[in-house]
């Protein structure tokens, strides 16, 4: 996964200097919602997480004003350019001081993700000047997720 400005796209590659698009029409994944809070662009910084339900992805979008968000979205194990579901709304949103004072205001954008137990904790960027921790439970943010799941 990566941004080709402003969607998250799907490539791979055999030597890490050639890459091509893994499916034959388009690989965009994820494209900015005109109508929500990732309205102007999205990007990824974690990697996928395996879970039972497919690739579990966190990423960050930006509205038109420039405030960053987190979210997730579920992407199908063997065809990982199809979602299976994606939140309508962020879980995490630039609240503290260093996630809305710094180079870049009004920012949280994922840098990794790693699950441990019960959660998954989520490192970020805030402000463009400072890394940060979330957690959020696994089972809490399946269950929630699979209330948008579309049909496979």
């Amino acid at each position: 996964y990566h941004r080709r400005h402003p969607s998250i796209w799907l490539s791979k590659t055999k030597d890490f200097n050639t890459w091509e698009d893994v499916c034959d029409t388009t690989c965009m994944v994820v494209a900015p919602d005109g109508n929500r809070w990732d309205n102007d662009k999205i990007g990824i910084g974690a990697q996928p997480i395996a879970t039972d339900d497919g690739w579990l992805v966190f990423y960050h979008g930006r509205d038109k004003q420039g405030f960053y968000r987190i979210s997730a979205f579920i992407a199908d194990y063997n065809q990982p350019n199809i979602v299976r579901t994606k939140l309508p709304y962020p879980i995490l949103e630039p609240i503290l001081p260093y996630e809305r004072i710094g180079e870049i205001p009004n920012v949280v954008f994922t840098c990794g993700a790693v699950e441990a137990g019960n959660d998954y904790y989520v490192y970020y960027g805030g402000a463009d000047f400072a890394i940060g921790g979330a957690t959020i439970n696994k089972k809490e943010l399946l269950a929630e997720l699979n209330k948008y799941r579309t049909p496979a």
